[in-house]
């Protein structure tokens, strides 16, 4: 009996022992665990890379937190990858760390020496200049100021004199390349169209409507870099077409210069305000070049109407006693092309003749004309647009 008693007591003891041993390899392992899952996130909230790097080997794995500047400027923007053509100026890393540019791989090598931890390296890259001629293909993105800073829109040109029509062109500065010339000059539309709407109203703004558009697209020219401009929709057409279109509200209507048949009056047709449709050549260009006629206002995500440099006569002749009417509609467009009607004429006599004036507004969209053989920086992309260099 006595030798039960000592068995059950010795039994207890050794699983006190047993339970006291692995309480504490319990104990040890979660401290051990914590340690590691602290370093872990210590070394894992240091080790952000900001390029792609070959792996620091050395004695022991080290963590690299890469840096970059430009031409000795440090940078916070998207590190350079390999298809930017950028060189490498100079390396500097902290804690005495030296180290090489593999410019095949694109990533450090030849850390020295390699059993340090947690080093910064700063990369200093220097951006190669291309001639813009070499490389430039249509639709690559290039950035320009306009000269100007300031236009206010005379008002004889529009027709619209409600209040002061002013523009800042230099909010206009991302620009795609939309057409490469034989004698080496580019031609460049702007990515986005003006923030603001340019007005256009009756008779007036009909006649000068394409030398508006015109002037207007000048003012977004940079004499150090642009040979001209004009406005999207601008291939020939009339700058300010014959004041004889406006003459029907005299003695209405024996005055109607015209029926809309075009070999009444030949070649003139276009030039006397008849209208033209040569907008097309650029709605080709701009969807080649870009794949669509749709543009946001610039500091925008909505699309927006803009302006097409083409004049729309429409004439309709009463029948027994009907009213016989004209309009004068001009062209814009976002994703499709439409017309606005700036005036309209309608009777069947004198006494029941009647005119009505509308005013409309749109954004401006300009083309500028590039010289040959500038130098830029940059890659053509929306993020990495060419940048002219002197």
């Amino acid at each position: 009996m006595k030798g039960l008693k000592r068995f059950s007591k010795n039994r207890k003891q050794k699983n006190m022992i047993i339970a006291s041993i692995l309480g504490v390899i319990v104990f040890i392992g979660g401290i051990t665990l914590y340690r590691t899952f602290a370093l872990y996130e210590e070394k894992r909230e240091f080790n952000v890379l900001k390029g792609k790097i070959k792996d620091f080997t050395g004695e022991s794995t080290s963590d690299l937190k890469l840096t970059f500047s430009i031409n000795g400027d440090s940078s916070e923007g998207v590190f350079p990858t390999k298809d930017m053509n950028y060189a490498v100026n100079d390396i500097q890393c902290d804690k005495g760390v030296t180290a090489q540019w593999d410019s095949e791989n694109w990533g450090l090598i030849n850390i020295a020496p390699g059993n340090n931890t947690q080093i910064v390296c700063n990369i200093d890259f220097s951006k190669p200049i291309f001639v813009l001629n070499d490389v430039v293909k249509i639709g690559d993105f290039i950035s320009m100021n306009p000269t100007t800073s300031s236009y206010t829109v005379p008002t004889n040109l529009t027709g619209y004199s409600e209040s002061p029509q002013t523009i800042d062109p230099t909010e206009l500065n991302l620009w795609r390349v939309l057409k490469k010339n034989s004698d080496g000059s580019l031609e460049m539309i702007s990515e986005y169209t003006s923030s603001k709407d340019i007005f256009f109203e009756g008779g007036d703004g009909y006649k000068n409507y394409v030398k508006a558009l015109n002037t207007i697209a000048s003012q977004y020219e940079n004499e150090n870099y642009t040979t001209g401009s004009r406005h999207v929709g601008y291939v020939s057409q009339t700058d300010t077409v014959s004041l004889q279109t406006m003459s029907w509200a005299i003695n209405w209507p024996a005055n109607i210069p015209w029926k809309t048949n075009t070999s009444d009056h030949g070649n003139d047709y276009e030039e006397l305000g008849g209208g033209d449709n040569y907008y097309t050549t650029d709605m080709e260009l701009i969807e080649k070049a870009l794949t669509k006629l749709e543009a946001n206002k610039v500091g925008s995500t909505l699309a927006s109407d803009y302006w097409i440099s083409s004049r729309n006569y429409s004439y309709s002749e009463g029948i027994r006693g009907g009213a016989t009417s004209t309009t004068l509609s001009v062209y814009y467009t976002s994703n499709a092309i439409k017309s606005a009607s700036l005036e309209q004429h309608s009777g069947n006599s004198n006494t029941n003749y009647k005119s009505t004036k509308n005013k409309i507004g749109k954004s401006i969209r300009p083309i500028v004309m590039l010289k040959s053989g500038l130098r830029v920086t940059g890659s053509g992309s929306n993020n990495d647009p060419y940048v002219f260099v002197n």
